[in-house]
């Protein structure tokens, strides 16, 4: 039978074991969270992110190797920029501007965010909208803090191509084409 120094030494002991425990797990998660390293980053401003280019009639295909049409969001600054989650929203109707809330996400400077338009409930390490484009036209609307900072609108009578770019980067023109180019500079 144990005495009762004894049992406090053992009850110290599984105590200081089972913190130590529960801290290695939480800072592993945290290494493991593909968000966690912006955390120090900049917040992006509504005026640091555009749409860039939208596929609705996508040849690319998501990591579950379906293709699905998607969304490209650009950071016009030269710095890393964190989209903070809830923050930041997009949508493919104009009365339902937080129709899906875009995780919070590091974009690299003047580099690309894809999302998947495919209403995709399976988890992965890409972010999946829950609405698919329509190739029949729409307009699709970026939102920051409830505010609207982008839209782009596209009619069926260029469907046939399945992709609508900014001309280049920046330039508020639009041009409908064949080619894309998902997570990189428009040309």
């Amino acid at each position: 039978m144990l005495d009762l120094s004894s049992m406090k030494a053992i009850i110290l002991i599984s105590s200081v074991f089972f913190m130590i425990s529960c801290s290695e797990k939480s800072s592993q998660f945290s290494q493991d969270n593909n968000y966690s390293e912006g955390k120090d980053l900049p917040v992006a401003a509504s005026q640091d992110i555009q749409i860039n280019e939208i596929s609705f009639k996508s040849k690319d295909e998501n990591e579950f190797g379906k293709k699905s049409d998607w969304i490209e969001l650009h950071n016009t600054t030269d710095q890393d920029l964190l989209l903070s989650s809830g923050d930041w929203t997009i949508s493919d109707k104009l009365e339902k501007p937080n129709k899906f809330s875009i995780p919070e996400v590091k974009i690299e400077a003047n580099g690309y965010l894809l999302i998947w338009c495919d209403k995709s409930k399976l988890s992965g390490d890409d972010i999946h909208a829950n609405f698919k484009i329509s190739s029949k036209g729409e307009t699709i609307s970026l939102y920051h803090n409830q505010n609207k900072v982008d839209e782009v609108t596209f009619d069926s009578t260029i469907a046939d191509l399945g992709y609508f770019k900014r001309i280049e980067n920046d330039y508020q023109a639009w041009q409908e084409t064949s080619e894309s180019t998902p997570n990189s500079e428009n040309l």
